[in-house]
């Protein structure tokens, strides 16, 4: 852990520094985020980010901030990524895109 860091991004800034994506693909080494807020409960989610990757994890949060296991993540293409539930919820997905 890094002194003062209290989450990935400021890890990151305090490193400021890159991941290495490593292998090919066009990857840059760059991480993006993308938050995606789902206020209406649903049994799908479907998560626009925009990025232009296929390197895409996500992160599901409920809303209580606690993190969640949804049914299935699925990369649909390089913006989208779909998100399935057993029962519709409502919270935020992050996406960090390398």
């Amino acid at each position: 852990s890094l002194p003062g860091s209290t989450n990935v991004q400021a890890a990151r800034e305090a490193l400021n520094t890159k991941v290495d994506a490593g292998g090919s693909g066009g990857a840059t080494g760059d991480v993006r985020g993308y938050e995606h807020i789902q206020s209406s409960a649903s049994l799908l989610w479907t998560i626009i980010h925009n990025k232009s990757s296929f390197r895409a994890t996500t992160t599901i949060y409920d809303s209580n901030w606690e993190v969640i296991l949804p049914e299935s993540i699925k990369i649909i293409d390089n913006n989208t990524v779909l998100v399935s539930f057993l029962s519709p919820i409502a919270g935020r997905a992050m996406v960090l895109v390398f």
